[in-house]
């Protein structure tokens, strides 16, 4: 084989590899959407702060962004919906813990992350986990009663 031909094999052979790199960076998983991921963590330092009042606006954002998920969002959708229907911060702490399931089931199906510095805790009392950005546990499911309760994953 001449120069032509050896030439014409590392061509191909860079034209592969260079398909193959892009193949490989878009199975690299994709953050879940970031207004998803906002509105849920609204939620989730409005009920570690024991208020109810800042709960619904961002359920119903929640809501909105799972239903653009498609069929995968499904279950995303319908907790969002039970939080937003929450009457009182018991009802909404529930749903919650809920949501936070279906997201991290969610995010575990599709390889997703959830964001720069957002982490995954876990409360044992619940026995749910929940998303946060702050470096110090504070837990949704009981607030100020037991904002230190848990860990992060």
């Amino acid at each position: 084989m001449g120069q032509v031909g050896k030439t014409m094999r590392l061509k191909d052979a860079l034209a592969l590899a260079v398909v193959i790199g892009s193949l490989t960076s878009t199975l690299v998983a994709a953050d879940l959407p970031a207004a998803l991921v906002t509105a849920y963590l609204q939620v989730q330092a409005a009920l570690a702060g024991d208020q109810f009042a800042g709960v619904a606006a961002p359920a119903k954002s929640i809501e909105v962004a799972a239903a653009a998920l498609g069929k995968d969002g499904e279950k995303l959708v319908a907790t969002a919906k039970a939080l937003n229907a929450a009457k009182d911060i018991a009802a909404a702490r529930t749903a919650f813990g809920d949501l936070s399931t279906e997201l991290v089931a969610y995010a575990e199906k599709t390889k997703s992350g959830f964001g720069p510095d957002v982490k995954q805790a876990y409360c044992p009392m619940a026995n749910k986990p929940w998303l946060q950005k702050e470096k110090d546990i504070k837990n949704p499911y009981y607030g100020s009663s037991m904002l230190t309760c848990g860990n992060f994953k």
